[in-house]
């Protein structure tokens, strides 16, 4: 089978001033590059929570990161987030800038291996820096 991604529910409400996203998201047989790719969003604004679970397939663990280009090259300024350790599940929930012109970021789980993995994921974003 081919790397597939489920279109992305975006929910967003407003909070006091603040404009909360909520992304979710699957993908199946994703292997290490595999790339999911998220629009609708703020062009700037904080990834203040980042949740991915690897469901199944022969990885046994994700280490995820995400960019503002598709196919960015690690340790650029296209990278926005990656992880510092790798797990079957993760949440990291540190406040990560980012700034994505055209309103898209681009994730890739990056299981240890296979090619035949599903991961689930939930994205919480706060619109703006401050």
């Amino acid at each position: 089978m081919a790397y597939a991604q489920t279109t992305p529910t975006i929910t967003s409400r407003m909070i006091g001033d603040d404009l909360h996203y909520v992304i979710e998201y699957t993908e199946t047989d994703t292997a290490t590059a595999s790339e999911a790719s998220v629009s609708g969003l703020p062009t700037h604004g904080r990834i203040v929570s980042y949740q991915a679970t690897l469901t199944a397939g022969a990885g046994s663990t994700i280490a995820p990161e995400g960019g503002n280009t598709g196919s960015w090259s690690d340790s650029t300024q296209a990278e926005v987030m990656s992880s510092p350790t790798a797990a079957a599940h993760i949440h990291e929930t540190q406040a990560i800038p980012y700034y994505a012109s055209a309103g898209v970021l681009y994730f890739r789980a990056a299981p240890d291996s296979g090619t035949d993995n599903a991961v689930s994921t939930r994205i919480m974003i706060l619109e703006g820096w401050a």
